[in-house]
């Protein structure tokens, strides 16, 4: 309690309120029913338990990836108050007004901000932490502080690499055991998984926040703050978007399966108000000099297509499943959408490229 006090002076009491997959989080109270969220690294992956060791050096990056996010997308994370690197916490803006994205969607309600303000922190960070603009040291000072190792490693095990093979880690419901066996047989989709883990350890792009999806952003009618960015490192921009876009298309597959259709084309809505603005964000930042902005535009797309639709198998097969698909009751309906949402991932990552933000949401989601 000692080392919030220098932030929240009057801090008498906490209590424990995550429920994340890696690390501890509490809500501290003040007086006048002021608080601060303190998050702290544990040695290992909460999910699996102490058989699966992490890095304790994730809190460093997340505390530098905040700060860095703050300053060149300000108010739309939440602010840093301090990190003790003793401890490996992190002390932030309690954001108690809010709440998850991913929930808000499932409950469907909506917030007509946080699309756009999505797709205005990722052109924010793509272009203001690449090497379009600033100066060329600084990026590379960037590159070097932001390696990021032990966290790159769960990332392809689990999205790139368990989905794919036979392993204890994997989370596939009974009913799906065919379609888990076809996905590991499936020559092409096994040669296009293999080039995106390529690619996401090989392109040093900007400094992506690498989980972002729509548990790790929280909304409120007011603003939307990205939060959890342990995973950030110097990756491609593509995988950043892509898990946007994947994830909205996981809801959007959940409710039309549930017989939500006015909800399902809000949802549809908030993916392209989402690309829209990420890319008008990157056109008012792109410099002037640099004659190819249609040609890199083109060529996120698609590597968004292909990130989308890898975040959507694993959400399926592989570990850590999602609400909008696990909380569908009935066995039949909720089936239906996994089968969809396997479809439509397949579809993503084995689509050569995409020439539209249209023809990515048809391939995600299907027949209507």
């Amino acid at each position: 309690m000692e080392f919030v006090r220098p932030v929240l002076p009057s801090a008498s009491r906490a209590e424990e309120i995550g429920d994340g997959n890696l690390n501890l989080i509490f809500r501290v109270f003040g007086e006048d029913d002021l608080s601060v969220i303190v998050k702290q690294a544990l040695p290992y992956l909460r999910i699996v338990g102490e058989s699966w060791p992490l890095t304790l050096e994730r809190a460093r990056i997340e505390a530098d990836a905040l700060a860095l996010q703050d300053r060149l997308a300000p108010g739309l994370v939440p602010r840093l108050f301090g990190y003790d690197p003793d401890r490996k916490a992190i002390v932030m803006e309690d954001l108690r007004s809010f709440e998850v994205w991913r929930a808000a969607l499932n409950a469907e309600r909506t917030y007509p901000r946080a699309a756009a303000d999505v797709g205005r922190f990722c052109g924010q960070m793509f272009m203001r932490t690449s090497n379009l603009l600033g100066d060329p040291d600084d990026w590379k000072a960037l590159l070097a502080r932001s390696v990021n190792p032990e966290l790159c490693a769960i990332t392809e095990d689990l999205v790139f690499s368990a989905p794919y093979i036979d392993v204890p880690s994997n989370d596939v419901e009974e009913h799906l055991t065919e379609e888990a066996a076809a996905l590991r047989r499936d020559g092409e989709l096994l040669q296009a998984v293999a080039a995106l883990r390529h690619q996401f350890r090989t392109r040093a792009e900007a400094l992506i926040h690498g989980d972002l999806h729509t548990g790790s952003v929280m909304v409120s009618p007011a603003g939307t703050r990205m939060i959890d960015p342990e995973f950030a490192f110097m990756g491609p921009m593509g995988f950043d978007s892509g898990a946007v876009l994947g994830n909205l298309a996981i809801a959007f597959i959940a409710h039309r399966a549930q017989g939500h259709r006015q909800f399902a084309t809000t949802t549809a809505r908030d993916a392209r108000t989402f690309w829209d603005t990420l890319a008008e964000t990157i056109s008012g930042l792109w410099p002037d000099d640099e004659p190819w902005r249609d040609r890199f535009m083109a060529g996120l797309l698609t590597d968004s297509a292909h990130y989308a639709g890898a975040k959507m198998i694993r959400r399926i097969v592989g570990l850590a499943h999602v609400s909008d698909i696990t909380g569908i009751a009935d066995a039949d309906v909720r089936r239906q959408a996994q089968v969809a949402v396997l479809r439509g991932g397949r579809a993503l990552v084995c689509a050569p490229e995409v020439a539209d933000i249209g023809g990515l949401w048809k391939l995600a989601v299907g027949a209507p």
